[in-house]
């Protein structure tokens, strides 16, 4: 296993280690489980990280590593990447991938980063960089759902959708629809 994933993505295996520990935790009691609000995120998130840090890797140490049979896809990647754009663009877009992912896979925002090296270093940044978004507010369902009547009431009373709504049709009989259909 040593040579097969250290020479599919070289020193990026080391994203595996905040996969296992996300698994470990959600699988742990009080754990969300990998059903959970989030899973799609982390998959994605560690996918997205492993790949844009092996080619990140493979554009910064293709002419420095000793053997050619480490980091193959990261190789592969940086070279398609390099492809499309200059060897410096490449690494830069594997860089802005892996910052953009990393938070979905480490569970951290760039706030929390920003707010710990202003405090450390006094940048003086600006409060709005640093104010953390406020949480969404989840409303259950249940509670929340009203009877249909009261949403017919609240829609015949609302005129601002008027272009959306249906009209009530007269109920009518087969035999004068087909006859109308007809003429």
């Amino acid at each position: 296993m040593h040579t097969v994933v250290l020479g599919w993505f070289g020193a990026s295996v080391v994203w595996f280690l905040p996969l296992l520990w996300r698994l470990v935790k959600s699988m742990l009691p009080g754990g969300d489980g990998l059903r959970g609000p989030g899973t799609i995120r982390l998959w994605f998130g560690f996918l997205c990280v492993l790949l844009s840090s092996a080619a990140l890797e493979g554009t910064l140490a293709a002419n420095l590593e000793a053997h050619a049979d480490i980091n193959r896809d990261g190789r592969a990647l940086a070279g398609a990447l390099v492809g499309l754009v200059h060897p410096f663009g490449a690494g830069a877009i594997a860089a802005l991938v892996l910052a953009i992912f990393a938070p979905w896979l480490v569970e951290f925002s760039w706030r929390s980063v920003l707010a710990w090296a202003d405090e450390a270093f006094g940048f003086g940044l600006p409060a709005s960089w640093l104010a953390a978004r406020a949480p969404r507010e989840r409303e259950a369902r249940p509670a929340r759902q009203k009877s249909r009547q009261v949403q017919k009431q609240e829609r015949s009373e609302d005129k601002s959708n008027w272009w959306r709504e249906r009209r009530a049709r007269p109920a009518t009989s087969a035999g004068s629809a087909a006859a109308r259909h007809r003429r």
